[in-house]
């Protein structure tokens, strides 16, 4: 995706973590951190491990336009972040399986690409990346999927760990909160922090959400603004590591998140883990194409990941320097 449809906010100092840990009564717990959501437990996350590996996932459709999007039934995510954030890394640890094409190019996905998982009962979106490399026109196609799609439920904003927040970023969160756009951050990378690190990005993502974060704000805008990201991002931030750098450390936050899917998918208490594998998936449950012929699977470009690490929970090799 390219530039959302706003001037750059005026550059100011990030917020001090240990003061905005002493305003906030919840702390960070491992790679997470919730205000308003429970913590699930180890059934539910079995659960959200069977709900992706099941059945294996499937490419539906690919599209330049909104216009040449297939429309379906099932509950849609949608995944969105900057160019190298790690997006596909991301999503194929969540598909258990590599359909999103990964590559050290940022910028290269053109296209708006959807996964079915679990035998159709939920789609996921992978959206072009936007700042580096990318163009005007993929930023139009995807604000109008936001706007529009009926069965979007929920879009991720992923966020660089080892960035944190830059300009474009909360640009993405300013323009959710101006079109009612339900969302959640994801951190990626976080296996190249060390604990403490990882607990200041956390707090840091927070503050953009709660409006504690001034560089999110244009000037002159004040607490109306704030209202307004308060009512849209979900209190609930995962930090994963879905590609760790380091080859002997384990992925960490992905079931999490696939929890986290399923619960805005709103299938965490209705969902069919029993679909045997002759049934059919999304692609033949009334999906139909709105407008011409829909890009084919070769069609896919490469995706605008770093290859080289994807998100995960503060690594115990990450030393923390003063």
């Amino acid at each position: 995706m390219c530039h959302p449809p706003r001037s750059k906010p005026v550059h100011q100092r990030d917020p001090n973590p240990t003061a905005l840990l002493e305003k906030y009564a919840e702390r960070p717990t491992g790679s997470t951190y919730r205000w308003e959501t429970p913590t699930p437990s180890s059934t539910q996350l079995g659960t959200a491990v069977k709900f992706f590996t099941r059945r294996p996932p499937q490419h539906l459709w690919s599209a330049s336009e909104f216009k040449r999007i297939r429309f379906g039934t099932a509950p849609e995510v949608a995944f969105l972040g900057r160019s190298n954030v790690g997006k596909s890394s991301l999503l194929n640890a969540l598909l258990n399986k590599p359909l999103a094409h990964t590559s050290s190019k940022p910028g290269r996905t053109k296209l708006l690409n959807a996964y079915s998982v679990a035998g159709g009962q939920g789609v996921l979106l992978d959206m072009p990346g936007y700042g580096h490399n990318s163009r005007e026109e993929w930023g139009v196609q995807v604000m109008k999927y936001l706007q529009r799609r009926r069965e979007l439920r929920r879009a991720f904003l992923l966020v660089d760990a080892n960035h944190g927040f830059k300009s474009f970023d909360r640009l993405m969160v300013r323009t959710f909160a101006e079109h009612g756009v339900a969302f959640q951050v994801v951190l990626s990378k976080v296996d190249r922090l060390c604990p403490e690190e990882l607990v200041k990005r956390l707090v840091q993502a927070r503050a953009v959400l709660q409006g504690d974060d001034d560089q999110g704000c244009q000037e002159g805008e004040g607490d109306d603004w704030r209202a307004e990201r308060v009512s849209c991002g979900l209190g609930e931030i995962i930090g994963t590591a879905a590609n760790p750098a380091k080859k002997r450390n384990k992925r960490v936050g992905i079931n999490e998140l696939r929890w986290s899917i399923m619960v805005a998918m709103g299938l965490d208490e209705n969902v069919d883990l029993k679909r045997g594998p002759g049934e059919p998936a999304a692609v033949t449950m009334g999906w139909h194409v709105a407008e011409g012929e829909d890009a084919s699977h070769d069609e896919l470009d490469s995706e605008d990941d770093d290859g080289g690490g994807g998100g995960g929970g503060g690594s115990s090799d990450a030393v923390c320097k003063n």
